[in-house]
């Protein structure tokens, strides 16, 4: 056991398939993660895991990190531009959250927040997803694409 190293823990539970950058393991074998990607500054996951248990927070804790899902969707929206520029398109790109994804409101809230400046909208296909949709988006402009509804008397 004295070989085993963060790089061993890295690679068993495959951070480089899933981290991009947000998730390491330091010399303590803790997993760490840097909610502004690799270049910024970083916080151990087991330290605010104790942390929180020291005040009497009991397991399990969800942790939130709107930081990366305001990263991923600039990332995205830089992608986009790039290929629109390089292969001289002349339309433009709307990326487009399905909300049959993950329906949490606070995720959902994140994914409006931080692409209304690129115009990003809301997708839904059924009537419960509808109502989220229409509840969250309060973007002014916001896009919502409503894709295979099913039931056209709520929509009249």
């Amino acid at each position: 056991m004295s070989d085993w190293s963060p790089q061993n823990s890295a690679e068993l539970y495959g951070l480089d398939f899933w981290g991009n950058d947000y998730f390491n393991v330091n010399n303590k074998g803790n997993v760490t993660l840097t909610p502004f990607g690799a270049s910024g500054p970083s916080v151990d996951l087991k330290e605010v895991t104790d942390n929180l248990e020291a005040r009497g927070i009991r397991l399990p804790i969800l942790l939130r990190f709107p930081e990366i899902v305001k990263s991923r969707i600039e990332l995205i929206h830089q992608c986009f531009e790039n290929a629109i520029q390089s292969n001289e398109y002349k339309g433009q790109f709307t990326g487009v959250y399905p909300i049959k994804v993950n329906q949490q409101k606070h995720l959902v809230e994140e994914i409006v927040s931080h692409g209304a400046k690129y115009g990003f909208g809301l997708e839904c296909g059924s009537k419960p997803e509808l109502l989220i949709t229409l509840a969250l988006m309060d973007t002014e402009d916001g896009l919502i694409i409503c894709n295979g509804f099913k039931d056209r008397e709520y929509i009249e």
